[in-house]
C-alpha cells in the first residue's frame, strides 16, 4: 500500500473519532468563526466594527484650503460671535440711537477698524447689529429716566470725569476728593460738601506711665521685700545647723591668737551673709600657696582672721573652720570646683537663674502692664 495514502486513512479516522481538531482553513473564515468560542467572535466583531467607523471619518472628512478652516478643539466649542471685530462706541451716540431707535444712521458708529467704501455688505450688517445689542443691553441695564432726558451737552462734561485707563494716578488723593467735592458744590448748589476728614490723631507713646507702682494692680508685686525675708529666714536656718565648734588643739596655738569673743562676731559676720556672700568671704580669707614638692594636682591653702586690730592672723584650717561651724573641709572643696584657682572672683550660684519655659516674653509683659 502506498505510504502517502495509508497516512491519510490514518488521519482521517482521528478525526473521526475526534482525536485531533483538523485546522481552520483560510478560505472558509465563516466556518472558522463559528467554531471559535463567542467571546473571541464579540471582539473580532468589535474591532471590524472599530476599522470601519474610522475608515468612514477619513473619507467624510472634507478637504480645506487656509489655516482658518483648520478643524480643532477651539473652533468646535466656542461659538462664533454675531461681531467679529471689537469696537469702540461713543456713549452718547449709544443713547442717542436708544433715544429715537428709529432714526437709524450708519455716521451713529465710530469703527477705528473700518475698511474704505469697499467694504461688503455682510460686515455693515454685522457692525448695525452689534451696536443695536449693546444699545439695548444699556437701555435695559439703566432706567429710562436717565437715558431719554439726559442731553448730550451734560454728558459730554460728565464723559471728562470719567477715567480711561492710561490716565495716571493722582499723586494725593485727599486732594482730589477736597477738590472733586468743591467742584460739585459749586456746579450743584443743592447738594450738601462732603465732611472734612478729621486730622489724623497722634501714635500713642509707648512710655510706661505708672502712676502708683506700689497700689498699681495691673503691676506684679515687687519681690524684693519677699526675697528679702526669704534669705534672712534661710540665713537663721543655717546659722542654727551649723553652731560656733571648739577651738582647735594644734602646734601653733591658734585659740592663743584668736579669742573666743572674736571668734563669735566672725560666725557672725559670716553666717549673716547670703549664699554668694560668705563664698566670697571664704575666698578673701584664704590664699592658694605653691607646694614645695612637685605634686601638680594638689592645691595648699593658708586661712586668715582679723583679730579686733584689724591685722590679717594666719591660723590653721580646722580652727578656720570650726569658728564658722563647719566640722569638714566640704564647703572648701565645693568652693574649689565652683571657683577655679586662676579666677580672680568667686563665681556666683547659677541655681534659680534659667527663666522658666511657661513664661511670658519681656515685650508682653510690657504690653499687659
Amino acid at each position: 500500500m502506498n505510504p502517502e495514502k495509508k497516512f491519510q486513512d490514518l488521519f482521517k479516522d482521528l478525526i473521526a473519532r475526534k482525536v485531533i481538531i483538523p485546522p481552520a482553513h483560510s478560505s472558509n473564515s465563516e466556518d472558522s468563526d463559528n467554531d471559535k468560542p463567542p467571546l473571541v467572535k464579540r471582539r473580532r466583531l468589535q474591532k471590524l466594527q472599530k476599522e470601519r467607523e474610522e475608515e468612514k471619518t477619513r473619507f467624510e472628512q472634507p478637504a480645506f484650503t487656509g489655516l482658518d478652516d483648520v478643524p480643532g478643539p477651539s473652533s468646535q466649542q466656542v461659538p462664533k460671535p454675531v461681531v467679529s471685530v471689537r469696537r469702540r462706541l461713543d456713549f452718547s451716540q449709544i443713547l442717542t440711537q436708544t433715544s429715537s431707535p428709529d432714526d437709524s444712521s450708519d455716521e451713529s458708529i465710530d469703527n477705528p477698524f473700518a475698511s474704505d467704501s469697499s467694504s461688503s455688505e455682510s460686515e455693515e450688517h454685522e457692525k448695525d447689529q452689534g451696536s443695536q445689542c449693546l444699545a439695548n443691553e444699556i437701555s435695559s441695564s439703566a432706567p429710562s429716566s436717565y437715558v431719554t432726558g439726559l442731553d448730550l451737552s451734560v454728558l459730554q462734561e460728565l464723559a471728562e470725569f470719567v477715567p480711561t485707563p492710561l490716565s495716571p494716578l493722582p499723586e494725593t488723593p485727599s486732594r482730589v476728593l477736597s477738590s472733586s467735592a468743591s467742584d460739585l458744590a459749586r456746579e450743584n448748589p443743592d447738594i450738601n460738601p462732603l465732611p472734612p476728614l478729621p486730622p489724623q490723631s497722634p501714635v500713642p507713646s509707648q512710655e510706661r506711665i505708672v502712676e502708683d507702682p506700689e497700689n498699681n494692680p495691673l503691676l506684679p508685686p515687687s519681690a524684693s521685700a519677699a526675697t528679702q525675708s526669704a534669705a534672712t529666714n534661710d540665713n537663721h536656718k543655717q546659722k542654727a545647723k551649723h553652731p560656733i565648734l571648739s577651738a582647735c588643739t594644734c602646734k601653733d596655738r591658734c585659740y592663743e591668737k584668736i579669742d573666743q569673743n572674736r571668734r563669735e562676731n566672725l560666725h557672725n559676720e559670716y553666717w549673716d551673709n547670703s549664699y554668694n556672700d560668705r563664698k566670697g568671704w571664704i575666698f578673701n580669707n584664704s590664699s592658694i600657696i605653691s607646694s614645695k614638692t612637685p605634686a601638680p594636682n594638689r592645691k595648699r591653702r593658708e586661712y586668715f582672721f582679723t583679730n579686733k586690730n584689724g591685722h590679717r592672723i594666719k591660723v590653721c584650717a580646722a580652727f578656720f573652720l570650726r569658728t564658722l561651724g563647719y566640722s569638714s573641709n566640704s564647703v572648701i572643696k565645693c568652693l574649689e570646683k565652683s571657683s577655679p584657682a586662676e579666677n580672680i572672683f568667686v563665681r556666683p550660684d547659677q541655681r534659680g537663674k534659667h527663666k522658666p519655659a511657661h513664661a511670658y516674653r519681656d515685650d508682653v509683659l510690657e504690653i499687659i502692664n
